[in-house]
C-alpha cells in the first residue's frame, strides 16, 4: 500500500475477508495487519492505494515521478519561451553544446588538481579569472 497521508510505502497483511450477502448483492471487506500496530484495520478506512505486490507499487511510484518530471520540464520550457529569445537554429545548438562540452572538460580537469593557489581558469568564451582556493578544504553550506 502507499499511504496518502505518511507518504511511504506500508505493507500490509489481509488478516480476514469478510463476505456479505444482503437483499441487494454481495461485499465484500477486509480487514487487514499493518506492521506498526497490534490492532487490525478495516482496509476501506486507511487512506491510500492497495497493490498486490512491491513490482506494481515500484512501476506505480516511477510512473508518477516520471510524470512529475515531465510537467516540470515543460513548465521550464514554457517559462524559457515566455522569458528569453530562444535560438533555436541548429548552429547556436551546436555552439552551446560545444561550450556545455568544454565546461564540463574544465571540469574535469579541476577536479584532477588537488590544491591550487591563484589558479587561472580559462572560460568557454576566452575569458579568464583567477582563483585562489584549497579544494580540499571543508566547505560550509
Amino acid at each position: 500500500m502507499i499511504s496518502q497521508e505518511e507518504k511511504r510505502v506500508v505493507p500490509i497483511q489481509v488478516a480476514e475477508r469478510i463476505v456479505r450477502q444482503t437483499l441487494d448483492g454481495e461485499t465484500i471487506s477486509y480487514i487487514v495487519s499493518l506492521p506498526d500496530s497490534e490492532k487490525k484495520i478495516e482496509l476501506s478506512k486507511i487512506k491510500g492505494n492497495v497493490y498486490s505486490d512491491l513490482k506494481t507499487v515500484r512501476q506505480t511510484m516511477i510512473s508518477n515521478f516520471v510524470s512529475i518530471v515531465d510537467k516540470l520540464i515543460a513548465s521550464a520550457s514554457e517559462t524559457t519561451e515566455k522569458s528569453f529569445v530562444v535560438n533555436d537554429s541548429p548552429d547556436c545548438e551546436e555552439k552551446t553544446a560545444e561550450s556545455v562540452s568544454d565546461s564540463i572538460d574544465q571540469e574535469k580537469h579541476l577536479e584532477s588538481m588537488h590544491d591550487f593557489d591563484n589558479a587561472e581558469v580559462q572560460f568557454a568564451d576566452g575569458s579568464t579569472a583567477k582563483v585562489n582556493f584549497n579544494i580540499n578544504a571543508p566547505v560550509d553550506y
